[in-house]
């Protein structure tokens, strides 16, 4: 007996969502993967980090990683939150530093992991809705400008983004926005996200309008 067309829809909407719930689950892993060969950085970095979570108000116990194997900094975790510093991170100015954690640290204030999460659960049900997609690209944009916002606010007047383009969506539990963009030629990576991370410390002469003019490059 053949099925109703009813059941088959079902069938192809069931199967398509556990496709697109296998990325979050395997990013998951490899994020305790990496939170494994990462070591806990505690000292002056450790009071630094404490001292930007001041500023900007943020609460929460966060930890503080270092890696060898890790270009670019990220962060991930709702309840416990983790920033992931790259080793080279030791030898950043403090300005540099600060505004690298101002901006993990924005992302930690907002919640956005937690947003980030739900978004891609909502994709991946309703799969067959372009808004849906449509929506979750536009979220994880403003997202980073909000972030570079706060932390332009916090005295960092400048964040260069790489002209290749090269940071897409940071979604913290989704492989293709976090752990793939690590993935090929770290050496490669490194000089394509030093744009990123090249921080001119803030005079407190620059206006916001103009701050915000130097985050017009697209993410």
């Amino acid at each position: 007996k053949r099925l109703p067309w009813q059941s088959w829809a079902t069938l192809v909407w069931l199967s398509v969502t556990a496709i697109l719930l296998m990325p979050l689950i395997a990013g998951q892993v490899s994020l305790l993967r990496i939170e494994h060969n990462a070591t806990t950085i505690e000292g002056r970095l450790r009071g630094v980090l404490r001292e930007r979570a001041g500023e900007l108000g943020v609460r929460r116990q966060v930890v503080l990683l270092l890696s060898q194997y890790r270009a670019i900094p990220m962060h991930w975790g709702v309840l416990r939150p983790r920033i992931l510093l790259p080793q080279d991170s030791l030898e950043w100015s403090p300005e540099r530093l600060r505004a690298v954690l101002l901006h993990e640290l924005a992302h930690i204030r907002r919640w956005d992991c937690a947003g980030k999460i739900i978004a891609h659960l909502v994709c991946s049900l309703y799969w067959f809705l372009p808004l849906a997609w449509v929506a979750r690209h536009r979220m994880d944009q403003e997202s980073e400008a909000a972030c570079d916002n706060l932390t332009i606010r916090a005295g960092c007047s400048r964040i260069l983004v790489p002209l290749s383009n090269a940071r897409t969506s940071r979604d913290p539990l989704v492989p293709d926005s976090s752990t793939r963009k690590y993935s090929g030629n770290e050496a490669s990576m490194r000089r394509s996200t030093e744009g990123w991370l090249k921080v001119v410390s803030a005079g407190k002469s620059s206006s916001t309008e103009k701050a915000n003019a130097t985050i017009a490059s697209p993410r």
